[in-house]
C-alpha cells in the first residue's frame, strides 16, 4: 500500500500522474477500469496483480532523465517478418507431411487438401493478421539502460549490466536495417529485445561498448 493506491469500498484504486486505473472482483475474475473506461476482458487472480505493478511502474519518455544514446523505432515489416517466419516454416513442413501421406499411404487428396493446407493457410492468416495488429515498439537507450516502450509507454527497462551479449542479424532487404538479438546473465534471451530496428549496427555497436 501506497498514497498512490487506495480502497473505495470493494474498489482498488491506483493511481499513476494523470492515469487511474480501478480493479474490482467480478463472479469470473477482476474488471479493469482505466480512467473510468471499462477494459476488454477479465484477469485471473494470479495475474491481476502483476498488471497493478505495472501499471504503478510506466515509464514515458519524459521520464528519462539520463542522456539518451539512441531513440529508435521498430521496423513494423521485418518485426512482422520475424513472427511470420515461424509460421511459414511450420505451415511447409505441415503441407508436406499431407503431401507425402497422398503420394505413400493413398490418402485421398481432398482429404488432406482438407486437413493439412487448409489448416496451412489458416495459420498463416492468424499469424499475419496477429503481426499486423501489434503496437508499435520504440527503444531508448542510455549509458545504464535499454528502455521499451509501447506507444510511448512502458513498465520495462533492462539494465546494461544485466547483458551477457549481442547478436546482429542484418536484414537482405533492405540495408542498414536489422534484428538485435539480447541474451542476459544467466543465458536468458531477452523477450522484448529490439526486434528490428533502421540504423542497426550503430544501436549494436552503442550496445556492445556499454556492456564491454
Amino acid at each position: 500500500m501506497s498514497e498512490n493506491v487506495s480502497f473505495k469500498g470493494d474498489k482498488l484504486i491506483l493511481h499513476h500522474k494523470n492515469d487511474t486505473l480501478t480493479i474490482e472482483e467480478s463472479s469470473s475474475g477482476y474488471k479493469t477500469y482505466r480512467n473510468g473506461k471499462r477494459e476488454k476482458g477479465e484477469w485471473e487472480e494470479q495475474d491481476i496483480a502483476e498488471y497493478a505493478v505495472d501499471f504503478l511502474t510506466q515509464v514515458t519518455p519524459d521520464d528519462i532523465k539520463e542522456e539518451v544514446l539512441a531513440d529508435v523505432a521498430s521496423v513494423k515489416w521485418l518485426y512482422v517478418w520475424h513472427c511470420l517466419q515461424y509460421a511459414l516454416l511450420f505451415s511447409v513442413l505441415w503441407s508436406a507431411v499431407g503431401l507425402l501421406l497422398v503420394i505413400f499411404a493413398n490418402v485421398h487428396w481432398l482429404l488432406c487438401t482438407a486437413l493439412f493446407f487448409a489448416f496451412s493457410l489458416l495459420i498463416l492468416i492468424v499469424s499475419i493478421i496477429a503481426s499486423f495488429k501489434e503496437k508499435d515498439r520504440r527503444y531508448i537507450i542510455t549509458a545504464t539502460k535499454i528502455y521499451y516502450f509501447f506507444e510511448n509507454v512502458s513498465n520495462l527497462s533492462l539494465n546494461m549490466s544485466q547483458i551477457k551479449a549481442v547478436k546482429l542479424y542484418r536484414s537482405f532487404i533492405k540495408r542498414g536495417t536489422g534484428t538485435i538479438k539480447i541474451t542476459q546473465i544467466g543465458g536468458v534471451a531477452f523477450g522484448y529485445g529490439l526486434i528490428a530496428v533502421n540504423d542497426a549496427e550503430k544501436v549494436y555497436e552503442l550496445i556492445r561498448q556499454k556492456i564491454a
